[in-house]
């Protein structure tokens, strides 16, 4: 996934005139919201000279169509739109991080659990741990990153998830009172063939 930024400028009478569309625009943005491709939007300047609205997606070709079909723009009041990628390397949200050498984390803590799928289901469940796992895990306080990888298993695919938090208190946040419980939505339990009931926790002593 990338981050992209749609650039909004509007029309000398926005102010005035965004309220009868108003609804019908921030109905579209908290759907894409819904969806995890919209993570921040809203105008810019008091009263409003400009809107900014900040994607994750695949492509930039989801934005374009969020702004072609966004009511905003199809009645005027926004005049003119672009879409640039932006590389973002800095920060929990960071959709390709680059920390320096010395940055090595020691003292968080790595969660390990695996999960098994039939051959044809490896797909889907790794594309809900993109569009649905990750997102809702970058919402969180102390959550740092996530690494997920496959192997063949038999007849099935096994997956070894590892996510980094910055402590016991973080993951305690996401998992309940009994930390070691895996935490596996209905969906990835509709794609999953089997996978294990408890994760395991570990110091990160050591990275190179």
């Amino acid at each position: 996934m990338k981050h992209f930024l749609l650039f909004y400028e509007v029309a000398p009478d926005y102010a005035t005139r965004r309220a009868q569309f108003r609804e019908a625009h921030l109905e579209k943005a908290w759907a894409a919201a819904g969806r995890g491709e919209l993570v921040l939007g809203g105008a810019v300047g008091a009263p409003p000279e400009s809107a900014l609205l900040l994607f994750r997606a695949r492509s930039k070709d989801v934005v374009e169509a969020f702004a072609q079909a966004d009511p905003y723009v199809i009645n005027g009041l926004v005049t003119r739109w672009h879409v640039r990628e932006w590389t973002t390397v800095a920060g929990d949200h960071a959709a390709t991080p680059v920390r320096p050498p010395s940055s090595t984390q020691t003292g968080s803590v790595v969660r390990t659990w695996r999960g098994r799928t039939m051959p044809a289901n490896a797909g889907a469940y790794l594309q809900h741990v993109e569009t649905t796992v990750l997102p809702l895990l970058r919402s969180l306080d102390g959550f740092l990153g996530a690494t997920v990888m496959r192997r063949p298993h038999g007849d099935e695919v096994e997956f070894l998830v590892m996510t980094r938090w910055a402590s016991l208190a973080a993951i305690d946040r996401f998992a309940g009172a009994d930390r070691e419980t895996a935490v596996v939505d209905q969906a990835a339990k509709a794609v999953l063939s089997g996978f294990d009931t408890r994760a395991e926790h570990f110091e990160l002593a050591l990275e190179a």
